[in-house]
């Protein structure tokens, strides 16, 4: 395994953590305004299983997740949180916005995902 490989790795984890922070921090946010639905268990185990696919080395994983969190990102930036402030609003915008851009654009995460898919294919 190469150092891009690695490096590679590491952001995968870094990332899927953060969008599982992410999604909890929602989840929270949306308990607390009484908008949680069941379907949102579901929405969140496929999206885990997605995650996995994503580490597994599938590329479609990838670009679904930068769509969909994507879009979650736009739409959550004009929900209208009145205790929430702004400054946490943006922070939040920022770390998932570099982690998206970071997953689609990153050189050391292609290697990462070319090595898995290698692995897959001589097992």
């Amino acid at each position: 395994m190469t150092d891009q490989v690695k490096n590679g790795k590491k952001l995968i984890l870094m990332i899927i953590t953060y969008l599982i922070l992410f999604k909890v921090a929602a989840n929270i946010l949306s308990i607390r305004y009484n908008h949680f639905q069941v379907s949102d268990i579901v929405i969140d185990v496929i999206l885990i299983w997605i995650m996995y696919m994503l580490y597994q080395g599938y590329r479609w994983a990838r670009w679904f997740i930068i769509i969909w969190y994507g879009l979650g990102m736009i739409l959550f930036m004009f929900i209208d949180y009145q205790d929430i402030h702004l400054k946490l609003i943006i922070i939040l915008i920022i770390i998932m916005g570099t982690s998206l851009v970071t997953l689609a654009i990153s050189k050391d995460i292609d290697a990462f995902l070319t090595f898995k898919r290698e692995i897959s294919k001589n097992a």
